[in-house]
């Protein structure tokens, strides 16, 4: 495995004045900077740290080791090794005897960097070929500041010390550039540019969102709450049980039966469509992601389409009479019930089964948040009759072609 060539990462504190210092300490996103720094080198796949610093920094060192206690994100083997000025970088139990990676990231504590960034880093700086040439090798991009991040063999840490002390760096190693939207790496130097790159940051979480509407729409929304959400103590998955309380809204808006009924629910449906991307921003931006927040976000989505699909089917029947409400809700219930054993079972993943036939897109389709947006429509349009009426024969549709689909693999 590619990640494993490089197991060790060395994280350099220069001086620590009382502004660095505090620096160091600053929230950043819901986590402090060097803490994030930590959390981001374990996420990439570096399980040995060393914390490198110069004079004093009693005080950074006594909060950051608070600060893991009885935290879970914390895991590997953190060290803190004190450096004399002046002097080559030294690191007890490394420099007499063979490390178990002759190769080591290097990186200063103020950076905030993405986890594959780094990943992507080793894995483009093996592919060329450059390990095992004993030469010192930078990183840069169009949202990467280059001078900050290193990998080089454990010779060669003497020299590549000098080179960041005198930022001479630039013309004396090998450059990998990494373009792409989610490669990031930015130095915090103050506190306007901690600002500035916190905004940067977030932002770059809607280049997660695979989802038409929840790149294009969603994002705008919900970066912006995820960016007032992700300072506070709220978990994500309290966020996700939130979103039922918008649901129920919706549900309720869609009962009156009225124009603005299904215009307000329309829009609290589509509310929990960008409130549901709050929940998986938090989650990457505080290293909280987990397969029960996985299971309790799918179990909620479709909480609240239960919520919504009832909601219309009273206010149907509330304008138009129970009989033409109750005859799609049926089809809706049969047709979805189908739908839901046939992706589901047997057990292997969301439509699993239908991998490599046409119908496993249009799975993924249905699956996504985007069909809220045509529930808004109808409620633009006032007719949420009709949506019902097409959602009830449309899933039992889809309900036989599963099943014919599936016939052919039986």
């Amino acid at each position: 495995m590619i990640m494993r060539l490089v197991k060790l990462a060395i994280i350099f504190l220069p001086p620590c004045p009382g502004q660095y210092a505090a620096l160091l300490q600053r929230d950043f996103a819901g986590i402090k900077i060097l803490d994030r720094l930590i959390l981001t080198l374990q996420r990439a796949g570096l399980d040995e740290i060393i914390i490198s610093y110069q004079g004093s920094v009693a005080d950074i060192r006594l909060k950051t080791e608070e600060g893991m206690v009885n935290d879970s994100r914390f895991q590997g083997n953190i060290t803190w090794q004190e450096q004399e000025e002046g002097e080559a970088w030294k690191f007890s139990g490394y420099n007499q005897t063979p490390i178990k990676s002759q190769n080591i990231l290097v990186v200063k504590g103020n950076v905030v960097v993405t986890a594959s960034t780094i990943q992507d880093f080793i894995e483009k700086s093996s592919k060329e070929g450059v390990f095992g040439q004993d030469e010192i090798i930078g990183i840069e991009g169009p949202q990467i500041k280059s001078g900050n991040i290193f990998l080089c063999s454990l010779s060669k840490l003497g020299v590549l010390k000098n080179y960041v002390k005198s930022q001479n760096i630039q013309d004396s190693s090998n450059f990998i550039f990494l373009g792409g939207p989610r490669h990031f790496a930015k130095l915090i130097e103050d506190e306007h540019s901690a600002r500035q790159t916190e905004r940067a940051f977030i932002n770059l979480h809607k280049h997660y969102y695979k989802q038409f509407m929840d790149f294009w729409v969603n994002s705008y929304f919900s970066l912006r709450i995820s960016s007032l959400l992700v300072k506070s103590p709220v978990t994500p998955n309290v966020i996700t049980l939130l979103g039922l309380v918008i649901g129920l809204f919706s549900a309720w808006q869609f009962s009156r039966g009225d124009y603005w009924g299904g215009l307000l629910g329309g829009l609290a449906f589509a509310g929990t469509s960008i409130w549901d991307c709050c929940d998986g921003d938090i989650a990457r931006l505080k290293f909280m992601e987990s397969d029960f927040g996985d299971k309790l976000d799918t179990t909620c989505d479709n909480l609240n389409n239960v919520f919504a699909f009832t909601g219309i089917m009273i206010g149907v029947a509330m304008s138009s009479g129970f009989l033409y409400a109750l005859i799609p809700f049926v089809l809706l219930c049969v047709g979805g019930v189908l739908i839901f054993y046939f992706i589901y079972f047997p057990i292997g993943g969301k439509g699993s089964f239908f991998h490599g036939t046409w119908i496993y897109d249009v799975i993924q389709h249905l699956a996504s948040r985007n069909f809220v947006y045509v529930v808004l429509l109808f409620g633009i349009f006032g007719h949420m009759d009709w949506f019902l009426w097409l959602s009830g024969f449309g899933s039992v549709l889809f309900a036989i072609a599963l099943y014919l689909t599936k016939s052919k693999f039986i």
